[in-house]
């Protein structure tokens, strides 16, 4: 079988340069300031910040609110807090 996939061998193409120094800045604070200005994804994130805060979690009640945030939020909310960066 063919593969539909050619990877060149190691060493036969030169690496781009990587920086050495990276500086990633955090944006879940943005993220979450854009949510709690929208009325839909303000009401979606409440039951989240109630159930997940780190003083008094409980896992299940947690886990259910933010499989209901990712239901129920419109998707570019939703995208916006899933795959923000903390730093």
């Amino acid at each position: 079988m063919e593969n539909a996939l050619s990877i060149p061998p190691a060493g036969s193409e030169p690496e781009a340069e990587l920086p050495r120094n990276f500086s990633f800045q955090s944006t879940c604070h943005v993220a979450l300031d854009l949510c709690n200005n929208n009325y839909s994804c303000k009401v979606a994130l409440q039951p989240v910040l109630r159930h997940c805060d780190t003083s008094r979690c409980n896992r299940d009640s947690c886990m259910e609110a933010l499989q209901n945030f990712y239901r129920t939020a419109e998707l570019k909310w939703s995208l916006e807090i899933a795959f923000c960066l903390c730093k």
